[in-house]
């Protein structure tokens, strides 16, 4: 069985073209005998029309409210969205007889966290629900496995570090009545001395700095990602 962790805003089409067609997912579902995959979004109806909208597309064939079981053998797999974070969809799988969760990108090791699609105020929250399973081991989104409950701490850890120093600086910005410019300097300022030397950091920047810059303004819920708010964001970023 395949399970997706998540979506991202205006990727979905292409996310699931790719993933299950042309990168041979389905001849990997097909020769290992897995018959089902599984998707958890919060409007299922939505799943349902991206999937009429896309000829031929193969697409997961179960979805789920809140949580499921899956039961491999003897053993339990339960996934579970524990609440908004780095999207709005995002699903762990827990293991309880060996205590380890699979975190998707709720949880980044020494890697950026793409905050595009993020919901930055509830991500803390769903990081302790997250720590309250109590797991023994922890598969990040990015990043090396964390083999201890120390480590899984510390992977939590940091991953709550990074996301309150970047919105923490982002809010006193809009607070400040600073443009999106200024926000990204600000934001900086305190982000490159911790986390420059992470994976994909540059990368991230920018979008995790837009996306917290909206949300401090009241936009809860993320702007699709075109190729028209790039040049938007790059404009204002370089102006």
């Amino acid at each position: 069985m395949i399970f997706d962790s998540h979506m991202h805003v205006g990727s979905f089409e292409s996310m699931f073209r790719v993933s299950l067609d042309r990168d041979g997912m389905v001849d990997l579902m097909r020769e290992n005998e897995i018959e089902n995959g599984v998707v958890f979004h919060p409007d299922n109806a939505y799943v349902a029309q991206v999937v009429e909208s896309i000829p031929g597309l193969t697409w997961p064939s179960i979805t789920f409210a809140q949580r499921m079981s899956v039961w491999l053998g003897q053993r339990e797999v339960r996934i579970m969205h524990l609440g908004r974070a780095h999207t709005a969809g995002d699903v762990v799988a827990w293991v309880p007889d060996a205590r380890v969760v699979f975190s998707g990108d709720l949880v980044e090791y020494r890697s950026a966290c793409y905050c595009g699609d993020a919901h930055f105020t509830d991500w803390p929250a769903t990081l302790d629900r997250l720590s309250a399973l109590g797991a023994q081991a922890m598969v990040p989104g990015r990043g090396a496995a964390l083999g201890t409950p120390a480590k899984t701490a510390e992977g939590i850890a940091m991953t709550r570090d990074f996301l309150g120093t970047l919105y923490g600086a982002v809010g006193r910005s809009v607070a400040a009545g600073h443009s999106l410019k200024q926000a990204f300097s600000a934001a900086r300022t305190v982000m490159d001395p911790k986390f420059s030397s992470f994976a994909i950091y540059e990368h991230c920047l920018p979008f995790n700095v837009a996306r917290a810059f909206d949300e401090a303004k009241g936009i809860d819920h993320p702007v699709i990602w075109t190729a028209e708010r790039d040049r938007e964001m790059w404009a204002a970023l370089q102006g």
